[in-house]
């Protein structure tokens, strides 16, 4: 709780210097706050939810740091209710938190971060069947950033049984993903994203590696008979971010969609280190010391040297601005 209040009081208290993206949110609010609902409907750049929130806010406060605070709020909360609720070894999941699900975007892309908060609720009606109410959620998803699309893939992975006896079909046909990437993402771009154009690798390698390194721990130490239906769903959605990620060394778009599944990795890594067969037990415990140390340590030094792509280090109070 200390924690995700901390986070959220980061958030909602930003400078507009905070954050890549935050000066065109405040060019967003300000031209929305002068349309009307009919110019707001016409406008197709921006998607129709984002567009009401500006317009409300602007309406009720005329103040943009009001916005950034409502949206902090959107965007935390739900994150923040599923990781009490489900995280079995806090420090762990708020290391990984930090480092591996997509921390920086918070403070950047808005849009989407309230869109991935609302992919929480889709968790939880996949998880309960309820398909009319899981399908209503990620429409609502839709209306924030268009990409939440993806999230339609929870379903069927929630309720998909893919245990070690799937491996010798599904590591065959991810080397071969892999190796034709850019083959198949080619296709791919006939019909998705047709304004923009393959770039070259983005330096997504370590990325896709570490999630490779997630998903073989998450197999081997595991002891199958220990694993309830969250924890296999979580591992399944952490074999499809796998393939999405060898597809973000070749489009930053990729990479966006793959947020919406790392967020759930901080709650996956735990549940395995507490479910290991009997001789890896030790191993499992240590894994979580090491992966703990590792993460945080990470995080501290990427704030410390100042290095991150998205404009958050030096962390900068929206009071400078006044």
């Amino acid at each position: 709780d200390v924690f995700m209040v901390f986070f959220l009081f980061l958030l909602g208290l930003r400078g507009q210097q905070c954050g890549n993206d935050t000066i065109q949110y405040l060019r967003l609010y300000k031209r929305y706050s002068l349309s009307d609902l009919s110019s707001l409907v016409n406008d197709g750049q921006i998607e129709l939810g984002f567009k009401f929130i500006n317009k409300v806010t602007s309406f009720i406060f005329h103040d943009f740091q009001m916005l950034l605070i409502i949206t902090a709020i959107i965007s935390v909360c739900p994150i923040w209710y599923f990781y009490k609720k489900e995280s079995e070894i806090a420090i762990l999941t708020i290391a990984l938190f930090l480092t591996v699900a997509p921390f920086g975007m918070y403070f950047s892309g808005i849009r989407q971060t309230i869109a991935m908060a609302i992919g929480i609720g889709a968790w939880y009606a996949a998880k309960n069947k309820r398909k009319i109410w899981f399908l209503f959620i990620v429409f609502v998803a839709m209306q924030f950033h268009i990409s939440a699309f993806v999230l339609l893939l929870i379903y069927p992975l929630y309720h998909a049984r893919i245990t070690k006896n799937w491996l010798w079909f599904i590591i065959p046909c991810m080397t071969m993903i892999y190796l034709f990437r850019e083959t198949i993402f080619g296709f791919m771009m006939t019909f998705l994203w047709k304004e923009y154009n393959t770039t070259p690798e983005t330096g997504a390698y370590m990325i896709l590696l570490l999630l490779v390194m997630f998903a073989i721990y998450s197999y081997v130490i595991v002891d199958e008979k220990l694993l309830d239906q969250d924890t296999i769903a979580l591992r399944n959605i952490l074999l499809l971010s796998v393939v999405i990620q060898i597809f973000a060394m070749l489009h930053p778009l990729s990479m966006r969609m793959n947020y919406y599944f790392l967020i759930f990795i901080p709650i996956l890594i735990p549940k395995i280190a507490n479910r290991c067969k009997r001789k890896f037990r030790g191993v499992g415990k240590i894994s979580v010391v090491i992966m703990t140390i590792y993460f945080l340590c990470y995080f501290l030094n990427n704030v410390i040297g100042d290095k991150d792509s998205l404009n958050i280090y030096p962390y900068i109070p929206f009071w400078e601005n006044l």
